[in-house]
């Protein structure tokens, strides 16, 4: 079998040219920020305040990774640290007013680059990619 044969790899080449057109259009646009952080400020959009431990198990990353992530977005101005009142051993994390902001500019780009790659992919074939995306997840959360 071929390396253009496996999903794996079409997995990775899809998500290799969609994160590379993406970043480069912010920068383009005079916004330096790198993956990590992308995902990061996606899910404080969504959920702004979470726990730094649910950050950790949503992004996925390394807890050495996501701590020196969230350094550098603190020093950025992009996020807050603040004292968990329900736990004070753990941190939850805030947007910035700065942070806050970039989701006018960012997610409309990832957007139309979103639907760029999915031209000509109907409603139902992007539901089935969606649905076999979430098990093969699933599969693998497993072992």
């Amino acid at each position: 079998m071929k390396l253009d044969d496996i999903l794996g790899f079409k997995l990775y080449k899809v998500t290799s040219l969609l994160k590379g057109q993406i970043f480069h259009q912010f920068f383009e646009s005079g916004i330096d920020i790198n993956f990590e952080q992308w995902i990061i400020l996606n899910r404080l959009w969504d959920e702004d305040g979470l726990v730094q431990n649910d950050l950790l198990q949503k992004t996925m990353q390394t807890k050495g990774n996501l701590a020196r992530t969230l350094k550098k977005m603190s020093e950025e101005g992009l996020i807050n640290k603040k004292e968990n009142e329900e736990d004070q051993r753990s941190a939850r994390i805030f947007l910035t007013k700065k942070g806050q902001q970039l989701k006018t500019k960012l997610r409309p780009i990832a957007l139309k680059r979103l639907a760029h790659a999915t031209d000509g992919i109907s409603a139902s074939e992007l539901k089935t990619v969606h649905r076999v995306l979430e098990q093969m997840a699933e599969n693998l959360k497993r072992g």
